[in-house]
């Protein structure tokens, strides 16, 4: 399995999902087959840009756009829900890390920037700069 940003935070409640469901269940059956994620960017501790979409989000509700508040509260920083998420997920990989401990072993690999990004747009293409 492979996610990017928001979507890794999916993927890996999905597994914490899955993994506490009885055998039969399809959650259940679908944790069970992951054998190996990778994370690209994924804001396991949230991330500072939630507060500011939070704003316009509640601009936007004000014109009648329904937005995702539930998704923009959980990624605040020192969310209850990335909490939650941040002490159940490492325990499930803790869990199936080992082919030794466990019948459905797992692999994990996570990426993130170490640099600070920017992006210009330049023809039409995002030209992203490290700064």
């Amino acid at each position: 399995m492979v996610a990017h940003s928001l979507g890794g935070l999916v993927a890996a409640q999905a597994l914490v999902l899955g993994e506490g469901r009885p055998e039969g269940d399809a959650a259940k059956a679908i944790a069970t087959h992951i054998r190996g994620m990778m994370f690209f960017g994924t804001p396991f501790r949230g991330s500072t840009t939630a507060q500011p979409a939070e704003i316009a989000r509640k601009i936007l509700s004000v014109f009648g756009v329904n937005t995702q508040d539930k998704t923009l509260k959980l990624l605040g920083v020192d969310s209850e829900g990335l909490t939650q998420l941040n002490y159940a997920f490492p325990e499930v990989l803790r869990n199936r890390l080992s082919p030794e401990t466990s019948s459905d072993p797992i692999t994990a690999f996570f990426f993130y920037e170490m640099y600070k990004t920017g992006g210009v747009l330049v023809g039409g293409h995002l030209l992203v700069l490290l700064t």
